[in-house]
């Protein structure tokens, strides 16, 4: 019970502390538990600095889910996470293509339209569940497959990074 408490108090002060943020438009937290995910290049936040995240600042910005299949899972899941349009607004983004880079140095180019108009999301659950290593996770980029069959094809495919663990935005 005391663990959860403290898993709560965490996650609730790493929410404040990113809406904070948010208000003030200006420099990230230091993140308190392990980095998960950084983000860098032509961005704002932090003055123009790298942002990192743990997973409880990915957990403060607005959340979103995906009921998808995928060609790498059986049935359809549900995916729970930050749509990559947020997390880029939420560091000030300001290119024009991403750069997607996973724990193993597999990395792939985004563009806006996967951005704004495919609806990418940065999913850290999966049913419910965290997604972790060896899951395809921690974070693992998600297209809504099922809903939008035009982007079941192999761009897209490799374009839903698991294990991503850096994101560079470039002009």
């Amino acid at each position: 019970m005391r663990r959860l408490g403290l898993a709560v108090g965490t996650t609730l002060l790493a929410a404040l502390m990113v809406f904070s943020y948010m208000a003030r438009a200006s420099d990230f937290p230091a993140p308190m538990d392990d980095v998960i995910l950084t983000v860098s290049g032509d961005i704002k936040a932090n003055s123009g600095k790298d942002v990192d995240f743990d997973r409880a600042m990915l957990a403060a910005l607005p959340q979103s889910e995906i009921n998808t299949g995928t060609p790498w899972t059986e049935g359809v899941h549900n995916y729970k996470g930050v749509l990559l349009k947020d997390l880029l607004k939420a560091v000030d983004s300001q290119g024009k293509e991403i750069i997607a880079r996973a724990l193993n140095d597999y990395q792939t180019t985004l563009t806006t339209q996967h951005v704004d108009k495919d609806g990418a999301l940065v999913a850290m659950e999966e049913d419910g569940q965290a997604l972790t290593v060896r899951n395809k996770g921690p974070l693992w980029v998600i297209f809504p497959l099922t809903d939008h069959p035009e982007l079941n094809v192999p761009s897209i495919h490799s374009a839903m990074i698991w294990q991503l663990r850096a994101i560079v935005v470039n002009p």
